[in-house]
């Protein structure tokens, strides 16, 4: 019924110009809704999520509510959590993957903030939960992919199953404890527990776009801000990687180690936590950043970059057993920084590893 009523209304000064009753109607089917402040409800069905306007609570099985805004399951980026003078999250912001800098890069969703008994969650946390969800739902049903065999006409299907949820973890500045690598616990005849690889993928870099802009400020901004690149170590068959590698200019590092894929030594993350995206409008290349979240007894040493909007796959980059790290110190030179970037900043820093592993942040490292 709520998303049968509801309206989408777009205003042109006082003159409505464009109205479309029961928008969705036909189209989504229900999942869930919540009632938050100010007479809003947050709507959750198999195509999107909404935010509705109730003008009266009492009477909105028969006074249609207005759809604020709605996001679209493929233009949703990614999901978090944030605290707004409170302990308990208050809002929970949806990150688009198009914006430009005149448009909106996220939704926000201000949720009721109160006390929360011991085994319930947050209003916010309980939104998040059931977005993602049903989020990731759709993301499986479009990378389930139906092929025709000519010879006997069946059909094959391919599908990617995807592990998520768990609350984001804090960046940890850590690298495997040097005196485990060379003992026999973790060495076989089948190899080594750490190799050295000199091939890389580059991710990214970040020259930017340099039109509207005369030469002496794009000599500036490069002078400034310098040229940033990122890459992917390639691993030998049965090795892994930590951690994407941030390096000066436009060439990739010597050498960096990876690690022999060793059962409940290393697992991949449960999911990633949005830590940087940059603006299409201001870069050459898209480009988004993200932290690992760490299953339960791992610890995820650094970040993992992906040259679009796009949460990374889940084989990206994996998480390292506890017992297995040790704390470390971020290098006193930081590798790149983006102060002024839109819609937040960025700074990178390089973790003192021979995994070369970087970490980035939205401050400094002297703030956090």
């Amino acid at each position: 019924m709520i998303l049968y009523l509801a309206e989408a209304s777009r205003h042109f000064g006082c003159t409505e110009i464009f109205k479309e009753p029961s928008k969705f109607a036909w189209s989504d089917y229900y999942e869930d809704h919540f009632f938050i402040p100010y007479q809003k409800i947050v709507l959750v069905t198999n195509k999107r999520v909404m935010l509705l306007r109730c003008f009266d609570l009492d009477k909105r099985d028969k006074k249609p509510s207005k759809i604020m805004w709605d996001v679209a399951w493929e233009e949703l980026m990614a999901l978090e959590l944030a605290r707004a003078g409170c302990h308990l999250p208050s809002h929970l912001l949806l990150h688009l993957k198009s914006f430009k800098r005149s448009e909106n890069f996220v939704r926000v969703i201000k949720c009721n903030v109160g006390e929360v008994s011991e085994g319930t969650q947050a209003q916010a946390t309980k939104i998040c939960s059931v977005v993602h969800r049903v989020w990731k739902a759709y993301k499986f049903d479009m990378k389930t992919l139906v092929l025709k065999v000519p010879s006997s006409q069946r059909h094959v299907y391919f599908a990617w199953s995807e592990a998520a949820g768990g609350e984001p973890h804090n960046p940890n500045k850590a690298i495997i404890q040097s005196r485990e690598l060379s003992s026999s616990n973790y060495a076989s005849d089948e190899g080594r527990f750490v190799k050295h690889t000199m091939n890389f993928l580059k991710i990214w870099s970040s020259e930017q776009e340099s039109k509207g802009r005369c030469k002496l400020c794009r000599k500036q901004a490069s002078e400034d801000s310098g040229i940033c690149s990122i890459w992917r170590p390639i691993c030998p068959d049965g090795y892994i990687s930590i951690g994407d590698i941030a390096h000066v200019g436009g060439h990739p590092p010597n050498v960096a180690a990876v690690y022999r894929n060793i059962d409940r030594l290393f697992a991949l993350p449960l999911g990633y936590d949005l830590v940087w995206r940059n603006c299409q409008d201001d870069y050459k290349a898209p480009v988004s950043v993200w932290h690992p979240r760490a299953p339960e007894g791992y610890v995820s040493p650094g970040c993992v970059a992906v040259s679009n909007f796009e949460e990374p796959e889940p084989c990206s980059v994996y998480c390292v057993a506890e017992s297995l790290v040790e704390e470390t110190e971020f290098e006193e030179q930081k590798v790149w920084s983006a102060p002024d970037s839109y819609p937040w900043a960025c700074h990178i820093y390089q973790v003192r590893s021979d995994a070369l592993h970087f970490v980035a942040l939205r401050q400094t490292k002297g703030r956090i």
